[in-house]
């Protein structure tokens, strides 16, 4: 079997905003909201994360993420994605 790679935060520039499911590199999967900060990087905030502080659900740790697949057609049309392949 294949080593798993996480995704680096370069990777995810390439990815837009939109809803993704992310698959972490330690197994298992979340529904998440893929922005973008002002210089580029993007961050998300999986929809099954709770914290205490609100502005600290959302993440940049690319790291502990195996790969995203796309959900949502970014359309905003509600349109579910024809391409799921992810980076």
């Amino acid at each position: 079997m294949a080593e798993k790679l996480a995704m680096s935060a370069w990777e995810a520039t390439g990815l837009f905003p939109a809803i993704y499911r992310l698959h972490w590199m330690e197994g298992g999967s979340s529904l998440a909201a893929v922005g973008m900060l002002h210089d580029g990087a993007r961050w998300f905030a999986p929809v099954n994360w709770t914290g205490v502080v609100q502005e600290r659900i959302a993440s940049v740790a690319w790291d502990k993420v195996e790969r995203a697949e796309l959900v949502i057609d970014p359309a905003m049309d509600g349109t579910p994605a024809e391409n799921t392949s992810g980076s």
